[in-house]
């Protein structure tokens, strides 16, 4: 490993660990490393109020059973717990939503109803539409008849509305413009550029570079812009 070369191009690196995976060598000094450096992050042994510590015991104690609650459960939950300023309860759920603790979008209207207590609940859901044969083999494009079929269990079947908010919030897909309910993941998209004509006229050309470019950030991309796809057709997996 070059860690100077690293070092270039990570500025936040902070320590370089020998190990061997199979022994596994190394992995009680790592395992301690990175607790240390854990308990040094600014909002850990931050004071909290004791009821708060109260409700988010609640909703652990009831995620044992449960994925998901509605916002009147959850409010319910917090004024058993003594927590009753739904502006507390409110100040609470953004702050455990961004612990990773619990998913809830207080701005989106489909999903700001409901409190999802176990995070890798959806995103086993998202993962689940995205990993069948038939999306995968049609590059990405979905309706909203194959998303039921595809979580018609009783795991899914009452949430199908707010899983589909869950995945166009997290940028992972769009409603194509003018076709109700036909949708597109990005990321499954094919790899060929398809052609196309700029046009006549002066051109502005933006070029972005990166040291380092997050592994989605260009899916993201075609998600926040896909409105000005040209007949919404011109789009593949890098462009």
């Amino acid at each position: 490993v070059n860690e100077r070369q690293l070092r270039g191009e990570f500025t936040n690196l902070e320590k370089v660990f020998a190990m061997n995976p199979a022994t596994p060598r190394g992995m009680e000094e790592i395992a301690a490393a990175i607790q240390q450096y854990i308990v040094q992050l600014p909002h850990v042994g931050k004071p909290l109020p004791k009821v708060w510590v109260r409700v988010r015991s609640a909703l652990e104690n009831y995620s044992a059973h449960c994925n998901y609650i509605t916002l009147q459960k959850y409010r319910d939950l917090c004024c058993t717990s003594q927590l009753t300023d739904p502006e507390q309860q409110d100040i609470l759920s953004r702050y455990l939503h961004d612990l990773g603790v619990i998913l809830h979008f207080h701005d989106d209207d489909s999903l700001k109803h409901y409190v999802i207590l176990k995070p890798e609940w959806g995103t086993a859901a998202v993962y689940k539409a995205l990993d069948t044969k038939e999306v995968r083999e049609n590059y990405g494009r979905f309706t909203r008849d194959q998303l039921n079929t595809i979580w018609s269990d009783s795991e899914y079947c009452n949430m199908q509305n707010e899983l589909l908010r869950l995945m166009i919030n997290f940028k992972l897909c769009y409603g194509i413009p003018g076709r109700p309910n036909h949708y597109i993941a990005p990321q499954l998209l094919g790899i060929d550029q398809l052609e196309y004509e700029l046009g006549d006229g002066p051109k502005l050309l933006l070029r972005y570079r990166y040291d380092f470019m997050p592994k989605g950030i260009l899916t993201s991309l075609i998600v926040g812009l896909h409105k000005y796809l040209k007949d919404q057709r011109l789009v593949w997996k890098t462009g």
